[in-house]
């Protein structure tokens, strides 16, 4: 891309300026995020799921507060984590479900 092209898109405004994340407490693991538009539920596929969500590894803070990247994947039936290191990681695909 141009620079101009790289001026114009890194002078938008992020879609997600108005999110708030000041009721979070890492210590209690308790999300209060929050965002004016956001309707999402977490749902079951069924009505007699009993099925508990997943948390991050603990050492992700730890990483995020290092000013690192973390890399969380499906190990078995474990999420593991690790820091994304640019030396033996030629790139990175980020998801959210």
């Amino acid at each position: 891309m141009h620079l101009d092209g790289q001026y114009y898109i890194g002078r938008l405004q992020c879609p997600r300026y108005e999110d708030d994340h000041s009721t979070c407490d890492a210590e209690k693991r308790h999300c209060g995020y929050s965002n004016k538009e956001w309707k999402y539920e977490t749902k079951h596929t069924t009505e007699d799921c009993n099925c508990d969500l997943e948390s991050a590894p603990d050492e992700t803070l730890d990483i995020i507060r290092s000013g690192g990247i973390p890399i969380i994947s499906w190990e078995g039936e474990k999420l593991k984590v690790v820091k994304f290191d640019p030396e033996k990681m030629r790139y990175v695909a980020l998801s959210h479900v």
